[in-house]
């Protein structure tokens, strides 16, 4: 016999529903294991949020430490010759551009002819590098030639300026009328001159208030150059002159 209040767990006629939970959690209250799995949830949660935060600020720290590069273009290739082509460029054609350029500036300022209607001089040499060096030699010998030339023909006249300066102070230290007469005649035969002779007295006139006249062989040493030039006209004035001032002394003494 069975009491009436024995709890026959196999005999009961409504099974116990079976709990099932998270392991570890036998005997525990769904509702509390509901509540669990939520926290549960919810740190994961977190975690989740704090590690992608944390890579957020790793991220945001790398790129403040990074240079900013700036956004250059990238240059396009420049439509330029590589080079290669000034290869095929004489000389004689840089020149004749830059000849013509020149031009070109000029013409614009100073002449009203433009660049295009002036032809340049032609370049072309009919002689060859040999008949060139004996030109230079030719005319370096004829240079030579010339400067001999010129350096005797300067020495023979400071030789002739020496000798005429020398008998000319002669002629000045003359005091007499037979020094005078062979002085000029060595200094004509050495000048190779012809000297002439005038006979025309001149008769010197002190005048009261003047300084004092030059003595009378000065002035026969005047009258001695004035052969020596042959200035006859330059003799005639000089005694015309004379003749006026003795005329004009004798009226004021009379």
């Amino acid at each position: 016999m069975t009491s009436a209040y024995y709890f026959n767990q196999q005999g009961a006629g409504v099974p116990m529903p079976q709990q099932r939970g998270m392991p570890g959690q036998i005997g525990i209250n769904p509702a509390q294991g509901h509540f669990l799995q939520q926290q549960q949830q919810q740190q994961q949660q977190q975690q989740q949020q704090f590690r992608n935060q944390a890579q957020f600020n790793d991220a945001r720290k790398r790129s403040h430490n990074k240079t900013p590069r700036p956004n250059v273009p990238i240059a396009e290739e420049a439509e330029e010759p590589s080079g290669d082509e000034l290869d095929d460029i004489s000389a004689r054609d840089i020149a004749m551009a830059r000849y013509k350029r020149n031009h070109d500036y000029l013409s614009e300022i100073f002449t009203p002819y433009h660049a295009d209607t002036i032809l340049p001089p032609s370049l072309d040499i009919s002689f060859t590098k040999e008949e060139l060096d004996k030109q230079i030699e030719e005319y370096t010998e004829k240079t030579k030639r010339h400067q001999t030339q010129y350096e005797q023909q300067l020495s023979s006249l400071q030789q002739e300026q020496t000798r005429f300066w020398e008998m000319m102070n002669q002629l000045n230290e003359a005091n007499t009328l037979e020094t005078i007469e062979s002085t000029a005649n060595t200094l004509a035969k050495q000048m190779d001159l012809q000297i002439e002779h005038s006979a025309n007295p001149v008769k010197v006139v002190s005048i009261p208030g003047l300084q004092e006249e030059k003595p009378s062989f000065v002035q026969e040493m005047d009258t001695s150059m004035d052969m020596y030039f042959n200035d006859q006209r330059d003799q005639e004035e000089s005694n015309d002159s004379f003749f006026n001032e003795m005329v004009n002394t004798e009226d004021m003494g009379n």
